[in-house]
């Protein structure tokens, strides 16, 4: 049987089939029944494919990679929505030029039509998970324009996320500490 997949922005989709995944899952999980038989478990790996891990908080450390992945999705299509969900108001975030940016700055140059991406991977991932506190490291392979001037390079990336259980998503993204690797 092919899931159709319906309502999806980057990393998120919102109805498989005509049904609320949020719902379903949460409802299935109450219940028990999510990781008990085969055919659950497939359900969950579909489901953390699709990102709902970081909504749901199912899995920490396949949450903060399926996030850290989708922000590169996120950054590559610039979609500014899915970073004011996730940026924490008082983020700092540390630019490869040394510039140290809050999140309105970071969500203008989103913005910016004079900033683009031809090429945005992220490779590497390691996550270390603390109670409440999630520590991304990976790299980021990119090239594309700013302020209309060409760059390319491979960027260290450091993600400090806090579990906030009254956010959407669970992590919020509190630091974001970024260096060209040479």
């Amino acid at each position: 049987m092919a899931l159709r997949v319906t309502a999806l922005t980057p990393c998120f989709a919102a109805q498989v089939d005509g049904v609320d995944i949020a719902r379903a899952v949460d409802d299935e999980q109450r219940a028990g029944h999510l990781v008990e038989h085969a055919a659950q478990r497939e359900r969950l790996r579909f489901l953390e494919r699709l990102g709902l891990v970081a909504r749901l908080g199912i899995e920490d450390i396949a949450a903060l990679e399926d996030l850290t992945r989708c922000m590169g999705e996120a950054e590559r299509n610039r979609n500014d929505k899915f970073f004011e969900a996730l940026l924490a108001t008082n983020v700092t975030f540390r630019r490869a030029s040394g510039a140290i940016v809050d999140k309105e700055t970071f969500l203008a140059g989103l913005r910016n039509p004079a900033n683009t991406y031809e090429t945005l991977e992220s490779r590497d991932i390691a996550v270390q998970r603390y109670k409440g506190l999630g520590v991304v490291t990976l790299l980021v392979q990119a090239r594309g324009m700013r302020e209309g001037k060409p760059f390319e390079g491979v960027f260290r990336n450091v993600r400090i996320f806090l579990q906030e259980p009254d956010n959407d998503p669970l992590w919020q993204l509190h630091s974001w500490f970024n260096v060209r690797v040479p």
